[in-house]
């Protein structure tokens, strides 16, 4: 790596190798998001360093580090897991001025994150509610629609890009498989293909089957006028069924890692539902195709917590001006 753009007095400030920090990673591909996570948790430091009076990259030691490590252990007001992506940022910050030959190597301890055990998911409870909802008894299109996503949602563990994508050919009823298309980063699709649990097979089914969707538009969840739902629109139907439910939205990403605290509590098998999440980098792809299906499938039915579940009534009808 070249050496870095410096100060004048040939001493590189802070900001501008903060700076220089910046428009690396971007060339190295990452997200608008990720960059701005760099600024929101390296920006603790960079505060603590200004009250220190440190500007430059050279009053970087191991000894700052290690005191600002106390500093934040010390910060009542900031979570475990946030302590701990604070000292990840400047791990990545500090070892790009060391390859930039800025500074000289010295460890940086990781704060451990918190236990497993406070992984949010909507519990058995909230489950019910959601499964005894009000919308499960609609006629209305998007009611009826929105509830057999939220069942999707739950099932299958996949983004709700993914899940707003799905075709109503990607259902192997026949097979029990379901298909699942997500764009990557570099728009690319990575399609996985994975056993269909019985009760959310039994509810697609119905859903079909009442709402005589079939012929009317190629998408399993399209919207009222039978093309691709905005994903921003399913954040906002959830809601509206949650609260219709009784139960605190908590996002679309809390039915993922529900799926998989349900899934490793069901199988008790760490591999089998990385499979299942593809939740692995795409090179391990391969090895998921190569499992047995049929093991899977044994798998997925094993996953049956949502055994109350009711098929919405048949919507009389056309679709309903809505989402």
């Amino acid at each position: 790596m070249k050496k870095l753009i410096k100060t004048k007095n040939d001493r590189l400030s802070l900001q501008q190798a903060f700076h220089n920090f910046l428009t690396l990673k971007k060339s190295e591909g990452r997200t608008k998001s990720t960059l701005n996570s760099y600024s929101t948790q390296l920006s603790c430091f960079f505060s603590y360093c200004t009250d220190k009076k440190i500007s430059f990259v050279d009053q970087i030691t191991k000894n700052l580090v290690d005191e600002y490590r106390v500093h934040l252990l010390n910060r009542a007001d900031i979570t475990q897991d946030t302590r701990a992506s604070y000292v990840r940022a400047l791990k990545s910050f500090v070892s790009y001025l060391v390859s930039a030959e800025e500074l000289d190597d010295f460890k940086i301890p990781n704060f451990p994150i918190a236990s497993k055990t406070s992984v949010s998911t909507y519990s058995d409870e909230e489950i019910k509610q959601l499964l005894s909802c009000p919308w499960s008894k609609s006629k209305d299109f998007s009611e009826q629609r929105d509830y057999v996503m939220m069942l999707t949602l739950f099932l299958t563990g996949a983004r709700r890009s993914t899940v707003r994508a799905m075709r109503i050919d990607d259902v192997n009823f026949e097979d029990e498989l379901l298909t699942l298309r997500h764009i990557k980063r570099d728009m690319t699709f990575q399609i996985r293909q994975v056993p269909l649990n019985s009760d959310l097979k039994t509810a697609i089914s119905k859903y079909l089957r009442k709402t005589g969707l079939c012929g009317q538009s190629e998408y399993l969840f399209p919207n009222v006028e039978g093309g691709l739902l905005h994903v921003d629109t399913i954040n906002k139907r959830m809601e509206k069924l949650f609260a219709a439910a009784g139960v605190e939205f908590r996002g679309c990403h809390e039915f993922r890692r529900t799926y998989a605290t349900k899934t490793y509590a069901a199988l008790g098998d760490i591999e089998q539902t990385r499979k299942l999440m593809m939740i692995s980098d795409p090179r391990v792809l391969r090895r998921y195709v190569n499992t047995d299906m049929e093991q899977l499938k044994e798998s997925v039915q094993k996953l049956n917590f949502a055994t109350q579940i009711k098929a919405p009534r048949p919507l009389r009808g056309e679709m309903r001006k809505g989402a």
